[in-house]
C-alpha cells in the first residue's frame, strides 16, 4: 500500500504517462536527428495572504543523435529569484550530459546523466553537480514529442545539495540535410 501523497501522485502520473504513451507507436530517431527542448515556469507564492516571492526559470536546451540510440545533450538553466524582502538573486547553470535510448513499441525510453556547472550573479562562486535522469518521449508527431521524466541532482564538493524533480518539456526534432 502506498503510505505517502507524493508516492501515491508518483505512480499516478507514471501510470498516466505509460497508458498515453501506448497510443504513439511511431519511433523516429536516427543518426544525425537534432532537438531542441525548452520549459519556462514562474511561480509566485504566498502564505496566509502575504507575498513570500517568486521563482523565474527558463531552460533551453539542444541534443544530437550519434546513432539511433544515443544523444548528446547540451543546455543552459536560468533562474530568478525573488524572495518578498526585495533582495533577489538568480543563477545560470550549463549542463553537458547524453541520454540512451531503448525504442519501446509504445515509446521510446531513456536513461542518462549530466555535469552542471552553477554560477551565481551575486558571488564569485560557482558550483558543480551531476544529475541522472530517466523518461521517455511521447511523439505526437515525427517532429514534436513530450519529453516527461524524473531527474536526481546531486552537488558535489562543497554543495550539499540534492533534488528529486518530475519534468516535462516539449521537444521538436529535426534535421539540418
Amino acid at each position: 500500500m502506498i503510505k505517502s501523497t507524493a508516492n501515491m501522485t508518483i505512480v499516478l502520473v507514471i501510470m498516466i504517462l505509460i497508458s498515453t504513451a501506448m497510443i504513439y507507436a511511431q519511433n523516429p530517431l536516427a543518426k544525425g536527428l537534432m532537438s531542441a527542448s525548452g520549459g519556462v515556469s514562474w511561480v509566485s507564492t504566498s502564505f496566509d495572504g502575504e507575498d513570500t516571492g517568486s521563482l523565474l526559470s527558463l531552460t533551453p536546451s539542444g541534443g544530437y543523435f550519434i546513432n539511433e540510440q544515443v544523444q548528446i545533450n547540451v543546455g543552459l538553466s536560468f533562474v530568478n529569484i525573488s524572495p518578498p524582502t526585495g533582495d533577489s538573486f538568480s543563477f545560470t547553470t550549463l549542463l553537458l550530459g547524453g541520454r540512451y535510448f531503448i525504442p519501446l513499441e509504445f515509446a521510446p525510453v531513456y536513461a542518462g546523466g549530466s555535469f552542471n556547472y552553477t554560477k551565481f550573479s551575486e558571488a564569485d562562486e560557482a558550483s558543480n553537480s551531476i544529475n541522472i535522469q530517466a523518461g521517455m518521449l511521447q511523439f505526437i508527431s515525427d517532429n514534436f514529442a513530450m519529453d516527461w521524466g524524473l531527474v536526481y541532482n546531486k552537488g558535489m564538493g562543497d554543495n550539499k545539495t540534492s533534488s528529486i524533480t518530475l519534468a516535462g518539456a516539449v521537444s521538436v526534432f529535426f534535421t539540418l540535410e
